[in-house]
């Protein structure tokens, strides 16, 4: 992806986001969000590259959100 406004977001679900590479987001390169108390997020984050986001490469919120990040490159 490149030039978007957030490169992903995932909202309360156990989504996989594997081997991506992520170009010039205008604001956060993958963005987790876990508030829903019914439904855990558990999103697995692996091998993605995040390259001039314009705020965090990733940002995790919420206090239902557990997610497993593992060998992501944010430069």
């Amino acid at each position: 992806m490149s030039l978007n406004e957030a490169g992903i977001s995932i909202l309360n679900n156990k989504s996989k986001v594997i081997d991506n590479m992520i170009d010039k987001a205008h604001q956060n390169g993958i963005n987790i969000e876990g508030f829903d108390k019914s439904t855990k997020c558990t999103p697995n984050i692996w091998r993605n590259k995040l390259r001039a986001c314009g705020a965090n490469g990733i940002l995790v919120s919420g206090e239902q959100c557990d997610p497993d990040i593992r060998g992501n490159i944010i430069i």
